[in-house]
């Protein structure tokens, strides 16, 4: 064990479905590496996690600022001399004044919030020739700790997952921001190759810095495989596990059961939905408006734990596993873990859906595909159990070699301890 690592996170230890699977193993395997983990939330939302391992601390310096609680009182830092001079580069990239704004935001508040971890890390005394900072999302703390760097010589890291990809996820990204906070850091890692391509192309001068590290899932039911209906019981269950958000489009997960349910009289058809969101209330009063087959039996559970969700796999008999959105910057864990219990996919070929569902394992379609084309592409697997057992017969072997959280996250770890050693 060496050194100190200092673990940026949105909300986690406190309660965040999301997060907190991400973060979970992570967290695990770095307090097995560094003599510290101190973990900094950015937010406070609901009860903390507790986190039983002696040399991993949380501290809410961030998440119980000023700042934080009163969002205008870092209106003054718009007009900062270092915000400032970041302007006329903003005015040059933005195409309208709301995109201005928008990069001057994102400068106000790594400005902000560099100013506020600077001042921590003297309060804490931190050695930064001995300490590793790492931000779990690629946002403004990133380059917040990239605008003190120069000063403190910050040893840099970050992971990257979606809306910190792609520029399509945000209404403005400055890229000449982006890539100076790239020259201040050691090493950014995409959770999939195509978000590392992505970034890659954008910045190629940064290549050598830009490496995939997948996060896998964590299977909690380690000797369990899920059980499939069998021919004679005429039912499938399909299994989606998602916030019901906009680029996650869980109505196409409804249409595509509904499809299969007017296709398949004869058998009965189960939709199980865990996840909540913003469009639950909507997705709720498209159920309503329509007329569904007799055959057709929803089943939204709304936000779930991680446990309970897994424990559907090992409790119900489970068939498929649906995944449909519009976009994806990592490696799914949900298709991880429905792999890792033996369920094969049905998923769109978005961000890096594709790393992970190959055609021993799922079906890919693209995602305006309409929910019939999809029932089309099934029929072997429904028609035909062969063809369907051949589909479940590679799966947890697919997961356990490549998508296996456990191996991931120690292997990452230890590959960050290596980085206390070099040069900022």
């Amino acid at each position: 064990m060496r050194g100190t690592l200092v673990l940026f996170t949105a909300t986690f230890p406190f309660r965040n479905f999301t997060e907190e699977v991400f973060l979970l193993p992570e967290v695990e395997a770095l307090g097995r590496d560094f003599n510290k983990v101190i973990v900094v939330p950015l937010e406070r939302r609901g009860e903390p996690i507790e986190l039983s391992w002696s040399n991993i601390e949380v501290d809410t310096f961030i998440a119980d600022s000023l700042f934080t609680k009163v969002k205008v009182l870092k209106s003054p830092y718009l007009l900062h001399h270092t915000v400032v001079s970041h302007y006329h580069h903003l005015a040059q990239e933005s195409k309208s004044i709301t995109e201005f704004l928008c990069g001057a935001f994102f400068c106000m508040n790594a400005k902000c919030f560099g100013d506020l971890i600077g001042k921590w890390i003297e309060t804490r005394k931190l050695d930064t020739s001995d300490t590793l900072f790492y931000t779990f999302w690629f946002d403004h703390i990133t380059s917040a700790l990239a605008m003190i760097s120069e000063g403190k010589g910050l040893k840099i890291v970050s992971r990257a997952h979606g809306h910190d990809v792609y520029d399509t996820q945000l209404p403005f990204r400055s890229h000449i921001f982006r890539a100076y906070t790239l020259d201040n850091m050691l090493g950014l890692y995409p959770a999939s190759d195509d978000a590392s391509g992505y970034i890659k192309k954008q910045y190629p001068a940064y290549g050598h810095k830009i490496s995939t590290r997948i996060l896998g899932s964590s299977k909690i039911f380690p000797e369990a495989s899920a059980s499939p209906h069998s021919a004679s019981d005429k039912e499938w269950t399909f299994l989606s596990c998602a916030r019901i958000e906009p680029e996650k489009r869980v109505d196409r997960c409804f249409a595509l059961v509904k499809a299969i349910a007017t296709a398949y009289p004869l058998n009965r058809i189960r939709w199980i939905h865990a996840g909540g969101g913003s469009l639950m209330d909507n997705l709720r009063k498209e159920i309503e408006s329509v007329d569904l087959p007799s055959n057709l039996h929803i089943d939204l559970r709304g936000a779930m734990d991680n446990r309970e969700v897994q424990y559907i796999y090992v409790s119900e008999k489970i068939d498929w596993s649906m995944l449909l959105s519009d976009s994806e910057g990592g490696c799914p864990i949900t298709l991880c873990e429905s792999l890792s219990y033996g369920i094969p996919v049905i998923a769109t070929e978005v961000g890096g859906i594709p790393q992970i569902i190959t055609p021993e394992v799922g079906i890919t379609v693209a995602p305006d595909t309409p929910a019939e084309n999809i029932v089309g592409e099934l029929q072997p697997y429904l028609n035909n159990p062969c063809f369907y057992d051949d589909l479940r017969s590679g799966c947890i072997e697919r997961w356990n070699r490549h998508f296996n959280s456990k191996t991931l996250r120690s292997d990452f770890s230890k590959e960050l301890t290596g980085l206390i050693t070099s040069r900022p």
